[in-house]
């Protein structure tokens, strides 16, 4: 499975031609930025959980392929391998989604944006089973953004999963603010979290941080977001270090 994955990564990476980096507002969550019509966007980062389970770390590398069907329309697949201290080392579920932008911002409206993912239960995670489920996952999930001053834009997020073909119900929510330091660099700030309606059944915890953060557009394809989210409760990870990588190319 590695082999495949590496494979596709060098087959786009030799087909690439210079187009505009993937525009990003939140590093948490699901946005309201598309690519371009034929763009695609390719994520790989690092994501370690430091205290998830008991005092064990935990740690993700993510990988992530977008296509942009139209602009207005994105779809893509997700593909996270996982690590346990002391515990498992593979792929996690395979998800794949598709998002929607249902109102451009102009004027005094808002941008609304929406979408729907479906979790497949092919990893097998002990411990993490938020990545490991041994069911269906599906995810209804929608995002707001305005701008409201040159410098400063607003966004924010709710989404309902399914877990487990409805043995319980995850409700997301995420705030944010941007602050536009140049066109290049943007400060981030963001609050988010989810709700479990049955955490027994499913061994998933109730979880919320708050976030400091910066996302970087380099020359041309390169986008790079780093953010630092601090647990708000004694469920969530004492702290969460994001480091992530995106590439766009058009295929």
């Amino acid at each position: 499975m590695l082999k495949k994955l590496v494979a596709i990564l060098i087959i786009l990476l030799n087909c690439q031609v210079i187009v505009n980096a993937r525009a990003a507002e939140s590093i948490m969550n699901n946005d309201n930025c598309f690519l371009e019509i034929k763009d695609v966007d390719i994520e790989q980062g690092l994501i370690i959980f430091k205290d998830l389970i008991g005092s064990n770390d935990a740690g993700i590398l993510p990988f992530r392929i977008g296509w942009g069907v139209m602009n207005n329309m994105e779809v893509g697949v997700k593909i996270p391998y996982v690590f346990i201290e002391n515990g498992d080392n593979e792929f996690g579920d395979i998800s794949i989604y598709q998002k929607f932008k249902f109102i451009e911002e102009k004027d005094k409206l808002p941008v609304l944006c929406g979408g729907l993912e479906f979790n497949l239960p092919t990893g097998n995670i002990q411990g993490l089973n938020e990545y490991g489920n041994s069911k269906l996952d599906f995810k209804l999930f929608g995002t707001i953004g305005k701008k409201v001053s040159p410098k400063v834009n607003v966004f924010g997020g709710l989404s309902v999963n399914f877990i487990g073909a409805g043995d319980a119900t995850e409700f997301g929510y995420n705030s944010g603010i941007n602050y536009i330091v140049s066109t290049r660099c943007k400060l981030t700030g963001e609050f988010y979290g989810k709700e479990i309606s049955s955490e027994s059944k499913v061994n998933i915890a109730s979880q919320s941080y708050i976030s400091p953060g910066i996302i970087f557009n380099g020359n041309n394809n390169i986008t790079v977001k780093f953010a630092i989210p601090f647990g708000l409760n004694n469920k969530s990870a004492d702290h969460i270090i994001f480091e992530i990588y995106n590439f766009t190319t058009e295929f």
